[in-house]
């Protein structure tokens, strides 16, 4: 994410996607004013409208256009159009494919949270933004307590987005979303951001860390001892393997050069990798799209999940391998310890490389690096590569060692120890390290983590449960 993006919206502490906009001969392109509520939100639900869900019904449906229209009228007051550019509905919803979960009486309801992308003029200031962002918090906190619906909003200058480097949120919000206030031409005009193929591949391996990150969770959630699973408890743990799976395979669709912004055409593209993805994990996949539309939780709930979490863990490490044999280039043996050095060695100066990547690299080098020597034995790129990262780029690097245990072998210990050291964890038996690991996510890699943590009633800093080391 650019420093121009002042907590973007995202999907439970997780990166938000998406949506289209396809226009139509009234809409108005250009630099336009911004178009009163009434006009914006009844566009939406007037002859031509669009849908929010895959599955969803009318009511559903209505409601969330009613949600819709509240949400612009409260906002709007404060988005004037000498300071606001674009007010988007991002997410699922924004590109209709968003989820909904059928209820004990028989109606339907949302299921995911609500994202809202403001695009602010070129002349507005990072302060003002800042200060923006906290208005448009409060209002929608009120029209949450209203509505009992999560709802999540992210500011930008328009300028920045412009220039971002080419990332998958961008892409997806670009090719996806509904506009609900302001210019409607100003996203789908962003053609820097329209290729799938020109995002950057150490974005789409970040996105597939993230949702990995879900699995490292579970395991903390599951320390409990099944028996003292909440419901709660349960139906997180199913949720977040479910994104977990979709994470991943977008990421390996993604390597084959197949991917696209919507989730339904990614449903159909996986199932006719064939000749590439194994079935076992299409039909993975295709559960957890199913899920994403139309979650039905009791069909997992009585499952063993521990079992499950392990089962879905060997699995994903092979789509995680297979994803970064791919976009590195195929030319080592599954091991991740030598994986993690051709990492390293990514993190390089090149021409190549986008100005602004560059630059944080370059000042990296300046700060001294993520205050962690390379491990011992490492090739020399991999050492002069890691001068230029800081804990958040050497997280994804990192990442291995503590989701798959079991792929530890005796060659690589000293490649664990390092691990252990670099998150500053107690021992290196897997606990240990998911809970250090989970710790270090929360100060570099998602500044949302913490609530996540407050929702999912976990604490980091309990006393660990004994376990021994991997080695002595």
């Amino acid at each position: 994410m650019t420093q121009a993006l002042i907590a973007a919206p995202q999907e439970s502490g997780h990166y938000a996607c998406d949506t289209v906009v396809p226009k139509s001969s009234d809409q108005q392109s250009g630099d336009t004013i911004l178009p009163s509520v009434e006009t914006a939100t009844d566009s939406l639900s007037g002859a031509n409208q669009q849908r929010y869900t895959v599955y969803g019904d009318s009511a559903v449906e209505a409601r969330i256009a009613s949600l819709l229209k509240d949400v612009s009228r409260r906002l709007s007051p404060q988005l004037p159009p000498s300071i606001c550019r674009t007010l988007a509905l991002i997410g699922g919803y924004g590109r209709g494919e968003g989820g909904v979960e059928t209820v004990s009486d028989g109606s339907m309801i949302p299921h995911n949270n609500f994202d809202f992308l403001v695009i602010v003029r070129e002349s507005v200031s990072v302060s003002a933004m800042a200060k923006l962002k906290k208005e448009l918090d409060t209002l929608l906190n009120e029209a949450m307590e209203v509505h009992n619906i999560e709802l999540y909003l992210g500011i930008v200058n328009e300028q920045n987005l412009r220039n971002a480097p080419r990332r998958v949120i961008w892409h997806d919000i670009v090719e996806g979303h509904k506009t609900l206030l302001g210019d409607t031409s100003f996203l789908p005009e962003l053609k820097r951001h329209a290729d799938p193929d020109q995002i950057l591949s150490e974005d789409v391996r970040d996105l597939l860390v993230n949702r990995g990150t879900l699995l490292l969770i579970n395991d903390v959630i599951l320390d409990r001892g099944e028996l003292h699973l909440t419901l709660s408890d349960r139906r997180a743990i199913i949720r977040h393997a479910m994104k977990a799976i979709l994470g991943y395979g977008d990421a390996l669709l993604w390597s084959l050069g197949d991917y696209h912004w919507s989730y339904v055409e990614r449903q159909l593209r996986m199932r006719n990798q064939v000749a590439n993805v194994p079935e076992s994990f299409r039909a993975q996949y295709e559960m957890a799209a199913e899920f994403r539309f139309r979650p039905r939780y009791e069909e997992y709930l009585l499952r063993d999940l521990s079992a499950w979490q392990d089962e879905l863990r060997a699995e994903l490490e092979s789509v995680h391998w297979q994803f970064e044999w791919r976009r590195l280039g195929k030319s080592f043996e599954m091991d991740w310890s030598r994986l993690s050095e051709r990492s390293l060695a990514t993190y390089l100066p090149a021409p190549w490389i986008e100005p602004r990547l560059l630059a944080r690299r370059v000042w990296n080098a300046l700060r001294g690096g993520p205050g962690v020597d390379a491990p011992i034995g490492s090739h020399w790129q991999a050492r002069y590569g890691m001068r230029f990262t800081g804990m958040r780029e050497l997280m994804p690097v990192l990442f291995p060692a503590v989701a798959y245990p079991d792929a530890i072998t005796p060659d690589s210990l000293i490649w664990r120890s390092w691990v252990t050291k670099a998150l500053g964890a107690s021992s290196d038996s897997p606990i240990a390290l998911r809970r250090a690991y989970l710790r270090t996510w929360g100060q570099h890699g998602d500044v949302n983590f913490p609530h996540t943590l407050r929702v999912l009633g976990i604490s980091l800093d309990e006393p660990e449960m004994q376990e021994a080391p991997v080695h002595d």
